[in-house]
């Protein structure tokens, strides 16, 4: 018989789910380019969330949009220091894994970051097609 210490135990997936790159900013955007990255960008979040939150429906949805929203911010804060105050194109993977009474979410957040003349920085804070997150687990 093999024993595993908590510690080799793996990870269980719980959920996974993923946005394709999509741009934030449309036709009716008008506003002007300065300057856009010539290669994506990305960064991995880690988040441990309590035990119980993933049991309470409301509660959880709210826990994966508030660790995606963060992750934006941080995208935005990584990309500040590059001269570029938009994400152009986004895309996002969050991924729940689980092992004994430790939940995990990783959010895998990638974009196109760009420099915009015009005021439209604060126009889009949401991250694309975060309200899916609220949808009810099948």
């Amino acid at each position: 018989m093999l024993h595993l210490r908590s510690a080799q135990l793996p990870w269980e997936v719980i959920e996974s789910i993923g946005i394709d790159p999509v741009s934030q900013y449309h036709d009716e955007d008008e506003f002007f380019l300065n300057s856009v990255s010539r290669t994506d960008i990305s960064g991995t979040y880690i988040f441990e969330v309590p035990a119980n939150t993933s049991k309470q429906q409301s509660k959880w949805a709210e826990t994966r949009r508030n660790a995606l929203r963060f992750s934006r911010k941080e995208m935005l804060k990584q990309v500040k220091p590059l001269g570029y105050n938009i994400l152009l194109v986004e895309s996002w993977h969050l991924t729940v894994t689980k092992r004994l009474k430790v939940t995990r979410i990783e959010i895998t957040y990638k974009c196109r970051p760009a420099n915009a003349l015009d005021e439209l920085v604060s126009s889009h804070t949401a991250p694309p097609f975060s309200e899916i997150l609220t949808m009810p687990r099948v």
